[in-house]
């Protein structure tokens, strides 16, 4: 009783301080009082509202404004207790996280003990340059990665660590080992025989597998041991504790893995320090940033995991927030119930395209936004705005909200030389909420900063700082911004559904089976509908079997080492369109002979296709493997490259096969080849 009548005295002093009357406050007081005492009495509740964390409290509001109890109230009595009850979660959210533990926070925001986790190629290097950046002893990053090769480069300081997910054994072998993995993972012939020890090739299944046999083997316990050890340390400042993934969401082992590995942080630190304010927030890297490098076959597939990844977070924000259908994901070995209870992210920020990168990556520039929003100059006075205008955001919403991240430091005392600020103030066309955090020597008063009500600016002096630091946070960005994404027949997805219809294998859905064919569309715009004749995975159980593999027709690939840029584009356009394909050396297990894999492929393919140029003319196993397929009667379709004159000896081999001119009209030419090799699949 005492607790109560304590709390309810810092609830009502908080809402004097934020200009309430002291009426006004007392009768929202006594309204939440009420609220929690009818509440425990028929079930409701099973602890004082003051005892749950920030996540669940925010839950178990929303379950007490809808309940029977205020539901039966007349309309101007159950709007006051919906907002006295939202005023107290606000209270709630504003001294929890500028003072979690109760007392005095001996550290700034900027000094939170924090864990970086790059999961894939893009996330491990991006997180090697923020640590760079930093000078802090409370800062520990993991690079998770099932690229062996690019993984331990990225290993390189003493408060830098690796995490290996790759497994020196074929899909096919792979699948034994976990139960109920046939069930979802995609039935491709050459998928089966890949080796898992070189990255997961864009396909999230292949990630997927390999984090679920790493948590069989144990792998991630250095990443727990080290994020308790940050936890401990939050709990001894009295301070939050903060966990930034960053990863892009088109690769194969980030946008396969980035749903569980912030879940199983979440849930095993709260069984450690149930009461620890921890915030997880995801750093997505689209596909925008790096199409430029891409064929139109690749950028189409880094669109669709994008696509599906977001996708997917909206699935368990919505079931979370607004008790839609129940989403299973598979985290921890130690798991005992496979539906979600929670968010894995508490806020994500995107990165895309940005423009001219003035002579830097454009991973260093995400790198460098992601070190200025969390330890840079302006960071702290960021995060007290970004809090404050976050709580005011509709969050009980059935998609995420989005921020997306700007930076720059010029060297005058101008506030009109800031890009940003000249974007913003005047040609902003849009009314997403923005934050704009700027540190300087001196104070700024150049500008009317405040004009525009959208926009809210904070300043700090700091000066030991020459010129202005500037950095921005549109923070309501929402998924519909992010997924017009265009499939391959040049239109958007419309659902979920039509993603895995058009993407076929590389799509495979992460949470419970038939999830994406039960659920409604996650934006409200249009119902999914199940597969046309798809299949009940609980009555029909897939195999795998070795036999099965070599049964299923595929294509053989020829090449010169020389193209292999154009050979993995042909590979993804055929596999795209429903045409597995056999290409070494990917396609070949790990310490076998390619002297003995190569003929036996061509033995079982239903043809080969040829990529004819100059260079495979002239290469050294080129020639062997058309003589091998000729032998055998198989179809050889050559796909001529490059404008070069045939030598006698590929004249001879290819005098009766009709050719495809691929060179200078390639799109036209790719259509010609998918046409040409259905009709020989479909024989």
């Amino acid at each position: 009783m005492e607790s109560r009548v304590k709390e309810t005295s810092k609830f009502e002093k908080w809402l004097c301080d934020k200009g309430m009357s002291a009426r006004t406050a007392n009768n929202y007081c006594r309204c939440v009082e009420r609220t929690e005492r009818v509440a425990q009495e028929i079930g409701l509740l099973d602890s004082a509202l003051s005892a749950l964390t920030i996540s669940q409290l925010e839950i178990k509001i929303s379950e007490l404004i809808e309940s029977e109890y205020l539901a039966e109230k007349n309309v101007n009595t159950h709007n006051l207790y919906k907002t006295a009850l939202n005023k107290y979660f606000q209270y709630r959210v504003d001294t929890t996280l500028s003072n979690p533990c109760s007392s005095v926070c001996e550290k700034k925001y900027s000094e939170f003990p924090t864990l970086l986790v790059g999961l894939g190629g893009i996330g491990s290097k991006t997180v090697k340059k923020v640590n760079n950046y930093i000078n802090g002893n409370d800062v520990e990053v993991f690079c998770i990665d099932s690229d062996v090769n690019d993984l331990f480069e990225n290993a390189s300081t003493t408060n830098t660590h690796a995490l290996d997910l790759s497994c020196k054994t074929s899909v096919a072998d792979a699948l034994t080992y976990i139960t109920g993995a046939r069930e979802w993972f995609p039935r491709n012939t050459i998928l089966l025989s890949k080796t898992i020890a070189s990255g997961a090739g864009q396909v999230r299944a292949v990630s997927r597998l390999l984090y679920e046999i790493s948590l069989l083997k144990g792998s991630f316990n250095p990443l727990i041991e080290v994020a308790l050890k940050l936890a401990n340390k939050a709990v001894t400042y009295n301070c939050g504790l903060r966990i930034n993934i960053v990863t892009s969401l088109f690769g194969g082992t980030g946008a396969g893995i980035f749903l569980q590995i912030a879940m199983l942080l979440r849930k095993r630190i709260a069984l450690v320090y149930p009461n620890l304010n921890v915030k997880i927030q995801g750093e997505f890297v689209m596909p925008g940033l790096v199409n430029l490098s891409h064929s139109a076959a690749e950028i189409c597939n880094m669109e669709a995991l994008a696509y599906a990844s977001l996708k997917e977070l909206n699935a368990i924000n919505s079931f979370v927030y607004d008790n839609g259908n129940p989403v299973e994901l598979v985290y921890d070995k130690e798991q005992k119930e496979k539906i979600i209870d929670c968010i894995p992210y508490d806020y994500c920020f995107i990165y895309d395209a940005s423009g001219t990168t003035n002579g830097f990556s454009e991973i260093d520039k995400v790198a460098n936004k992601i070190y200025e929003r969390l330890f840079g100059l302006s960071s702290n006075l960021l995060n007290e705005a970004f809090i404050s205008q976050l709580r005011t955001c509709k969050r009980k919403k059935s998609v995420n909200l989005y921020g997306i991240v700007d930076c720059e430091k010029i060297d005058s005392e101008s506030i009109y030389d800031s890009r940003i600020c000249s974007q913003a103030f005047n040609y902003s066309d849009d009314s997403d909420d923005r934050i704009i955090a700027l540190c300087s020597k001196s104070p700024i008063t150049a500008m009317d900063l405040n004009s525009t009500t959208s926009i809210h600016v904070v300043s700090d002096i700091n000066n030991s700082y020459e010129g202005i630091t500037v950095l921005e946070v549109v923070f309501a960005k929402r998924i519909d911004s992010f997924e017009k994404l265009k499939s391959k027949g040049g239109k958007y997805y419309t659902s979920y559904k039509h993603l895995v219809d058009e993407s076929g294998y590389r799509i495979t859905p992460h949470l419970n089976v038939n999830w994406h064919i039960q659920m409604a569309d996650i934006d409200g715009a249009v119902t999914e509908r199940p597969f046309e004749n798809s299949i009940d995975l609980n009555k029909e159980k897939l195999s795998f079997s070795e036999n099965e593999v070599m049964r299923s027709p595929f294509v053989f690939i020829s090449y010169s080492s020389k193209e292999i840029e154009i050979a993995n584009q042909t590979k993804l356009v055929l596999e795209n369109n429903g045409i597995p394909c056999w290409m070494a050396p990917q396609s070949i297990p790990a310490g076998s002979d390619y002297a003995t894999e190569i003929p036996s492929a061509i033995t079982d393919c239903c043809a080969v296709v040829l990529l004819l140029s100059k260079a495979s003319q002239e290469s050294n196993w080129v020639p062997k493997e058309v003589g091998i397929a000729i032998g055998k009667g198989k179809m050889v379709i050559p796909f001529k490259i490059d404008d070069a004159i045939i030598n006698d000896t590929f004249n001879f081999y290819l005098t009766n096969n009709q050719r495809i001119e691929a060179y200078n009209r390639m799109t036209d030419a790719y259509k010609e080849l998918v046409k040409r090799l259905k009709s020989v699949i479909s024989k």
